[in-house]
Formats: C-alpha cells, structure tokens, sequence
C-alpha cells in the first residue's frame, strides 16, 4: 500500500540532547497511526516536524511523496497541528484569529475565511467564529 507520510532517517538534536536518532517510518493511506510515548519523548517534536513548525538536523520527511524541506506549501496545506496549548490573540474573534494564520500560511483573507467557514459549518462551529477565544471553553 502507498505511504502518506514517511519519515527516514530523522535526526534532530537540541543543545547538546539528541531527541531523534536515526528515525524511519511509514504511514500507510487510510491507516490509523498512533504515536505512544512518556512526557519528552518526542511524540510533540515528530508532529511539529512534519508540519514544518521546526527543521530537521538530518534525514527526509515525505507527504504524499512530496518531500516537505522542498515541497513546504504543498505539503503544509495537507496537514495541522493542534498544540494543547493554544496561542490565538484574546482581543481578536477565532475567525480574526484564523484568518491571520491562513494567511501566515500562504492564504488570501478571503480564501482563509471560506475555508473557515466551510469547515466550521460541517464541525457545526459557526456559533462560535465571532466569539473571542478567552470567552470559550478550552475543549
């Protein structure tokens, strides 16, 4: 079967702390992929590598075949990364909020805000696009 995500030979050290060594996986399409780990282990780091929130030392990340050190755009705009602690502007709405970050990723406002509310409106969230974020509960 094909891989959406392949990861070879990851390496990433921080300061003087090797966090990834040497890692290679596969992720199969339409698989379920679970990473497992304690507090530390990496399971954050892989995510944020693979949506490009931070580079590799050594090693190749592929999307869909595309490899994302080349491939950033494409390859950022198949996937997301939801931090469990969020970084959104408490005096701007969600939709302000979002539309700022499409547009960090390469989106017009008005592409960012139709994509936002395409998919708030299959989430069933558009109650909640011009709410401020501090006035929401954290789940």
């Amino acid at each position: 079967m094909e891989a959406s995500i392949t990861f070879k030979a990851v390496g990433k050290t921080v300061g003087n702390k090797t966090l990834l060594a040497d890692l290679s996986f596969g992720v199969e399409k339409g698989s379920t992929f679970v990473l497992i780990g304690e507090n530390g282990s990496g399971k954050s780091l892989i995510l944020k590598l693979l949506v490009g929130l931070i580079e590799k030392d050594k090693g190749s990340v592929y999307i869909h075949g595309q490899d994302i050190a080349t491939r950033g755009l494409e390859t950022r705009s198949l996937c997301g990364y939801m931090p469990q602690i969020i970084n959104l502007d408490d005096e701007l709405t969600v939709m302000e909020n979002i539309t700022i970050h499409g547009q960090l990723h390469g989106l017009t406002a008005t592409e960012a805000q139709q994509s936002t509310l395409h998919w708030a409106e299959l989430l069933d969230l558009t109650s909640l696009l011009n709410h401020y974020p501090d006035k929401l509960a954290y789940g």
